[in-house]
């Protein structure tokens, strides 16, 4: 039994084969899928998806490339009345704004299990515009606060900027209840990260770069959880195509390699690390 608990099936990718890509998860043993929200627009539609699909879980966030701007920096309650998105499936690129009251009142529904994925992202190419770093800080900490009022963890994602993400998290009094998926660091920063209480996640990534091996040996069983990230990150054997659900069980495959224990130990680990963080019983 497996826990996905970082897909993207609310991406338009898997709109002509998604019946198809859930039985295919079942019968390699993933029970559970979590459809991470990544903008308002698929924050919608992984909760429809979560409504139509007994054993998928949505979540409600807006990922840091989408975040263009915030405003009411100094309010009342402390808190971003509202945030300037771009929206992952608008055709014409225009952004627009919401107000974070309407981030918590999708949060609120039953089939949200966490909020995310939100976060940090400071990757930049010739093919990105250039990011917001003040905009991302600023909505980073407000979407935090939302998320503690809520009760319910956070997935988090953070690129090129760990720093700037463990700096936000220690503003933070209290432990952190969530999971930083697709971990990008060192055993330093898993130790920090550890310390404030949060999961670590990592991909197909695992199966076909060594840089990750020491951090997977150095973190407990009991703090990992694994994921597909589909449509991305493929792992191997699979390499060259469309990630999908499934897949999970080669990332287990590849952590039970490095730690040297068997492969239905990881399953049953990251399994309950997944029900119980998210509270999917």
């Amino acid at each position: 039994m497996y826990v996905d608990t970082h897909s993207h099936l609310n991406f338009r990718e898997f709109k002509d084969d998604l019946a198809r890509v859930i039985k295919r998860a079942k019968v390699a043993g993933v029970t559970k899928i979590i459809v991470v929200g990544s903008d308002i627009n698929n924050s919608k539609k992984s909760i429809n998806l979560a409504q139509k699909y007994n054993n998928l879980f949505a979540t409600v966030g807006i990922h840091p490339t989408h975040i263009k701007g915030g405003w009411g920096l100094i309010t009342r309650d402390g808190m971003l009345p509202s945030i300037l998105v771009e929206d992952y499936d608008t055709e014409n690129g225009q952004s627009k704004t919401i107000p974070l009251s309407y981030l918590k009142r999708l949060l609120n529904n039953p089939r949200a299990v966490a909020l995310g994925e939100i976060g940090l992202d400071f990757y930049q190419d010739e093919n990105r515009p250039k990011y917001n770093k003040d905009a991302q800080m600023t909505a980073l900490t407000a979407l935090v606060r939302i998320g503690q009022e809520s009760g319910k963890p956070i997935i988090f994602h953070c690129r090129n900027a760990m720093n700037e993400f463990i700096y936000i998290l220690k503003k933070f009094k209290r432990d952190l209840k969530g999971v930083l998926h697709c971990f990008p660091g060192g055993i330093e920063e898993a130790k920090i990260l550890l310390e404030r209480g949060l999961y670590i996640s990592f991909t197909g990534l695992i199966t076909f770069v060594s840089d990750f091996d020491k951090v997977i040996k150095f973190v407990p069983l009991d703090r990992i959880m694994i994921e597909t990230d589909c449509p991305y990150l493929t792992p191997k054997p699979h390499r060259g195509k469309r990630n999908e659900p499934a897949y999970v069980v080669e990332v287990a495959r590849r952590i039970a390699e490095i730690k040297k224990i068997p492969l239905p130990k990881v399953a049953e680990a990251t399994t309950d690390n997944a029900l119980s963080l998210f509270n999917l019983d």
